[in-house]
């Protein structure tokens, strides 16, 4: 009888007198994570336990909190553009 493992695809390897399921993780892209997304990491790790352990477990993680990254640098930028165009404004007496 097959185990579960090999019912699904898995194959053995023999090493001395042990027999170890061949597994192979997935390629996970290298995502740029700037302080935004460390900042959540930490957050996520202090106060959202169970929704950071499913990120992890599902190789969503890095993708994830590049995408927090990305997305609160897109909001502070245009923060920062709005405060320039008001500083402008008030420079030129307008």
């Amino acid at each position: 009888m097959k185990s579960l493992f090999e019912q699904f695809g898995g194959t053995y390897r023999k090493e001395n007198d042990y027999v170890i399921p061949n597994l192979e993780m997935p390629d996970i892209a290298n995502f740029k994570i700037g302080i935004y997304g460390q900042r959540h990491l930490y957050f996520l790790q202090h106060y959202r336990r169970v929704t950071y352990i499913n990120l992890l477990t599902n190789g969503n993680l890095n993708e994830y909190l590049a995408k927090i990254d990305r997305d609160k640098n897109i909001l502070s930028n245009c923060r920062a553009n709005k405060t320039n165009t008001r500083n402008d404004r008030t420079i030129n007496g307008n």
